[in-house]
């Protein structure tokens, strides 16, 4: 292993498009476009990326969202569809059904929850 390591060492780039997603994760994001600025083919950023996580690039982007999402329900002056948006969902159906699915519960029910204690 020792000698794979030093034959083969992380692309440094797979991390800078994992820092790009944890600083620019409410934004909309071309994964295209970051592989031909960091010139990685798609074939390659997968691979390499699978290597050192464990979630899809997607799943990773949509993990940051939800995680957010969540932080900000806790302000109720904010409705669904704002937080949504802050969060770099397109569309609030698309939003609480990814919350839903990945919290088990909806959003709206999550905010009543946090908010009761």
């Amino acid at each position: 292993r020792e000698d794979t390591d030093k034959k083969n060492p992380p692309d440094e780039r797979v991390f800078k498009i994992a820092n790009h997603f944890r600083f620019h994760f409410r934004e909309k994001i071309d994964l295209a476009k970051l592989l031909t600025r960091y010139n990685l083919s798609p074939r390659t950023f997968y691979r390499e990326w699978n290597k050192f996580y464990t979630k899809s690039p997607r799943q990773y982007l949509l993990s940051l969202r939800l995680n957010y999402a969540m932080e900000l329900l806790q302000d109720q002056s904010l409705c669904i569809y704002e937080i949504s948006e802050r969060c770099g969902f397109c569309d609030p159906m698309y939003f609480q059904r990814c919350f839903t699915k990945h919290f088990g519960t909806p959003p709206g029910k999550y905010r009543k929850t946090v908010l009761k204690t």
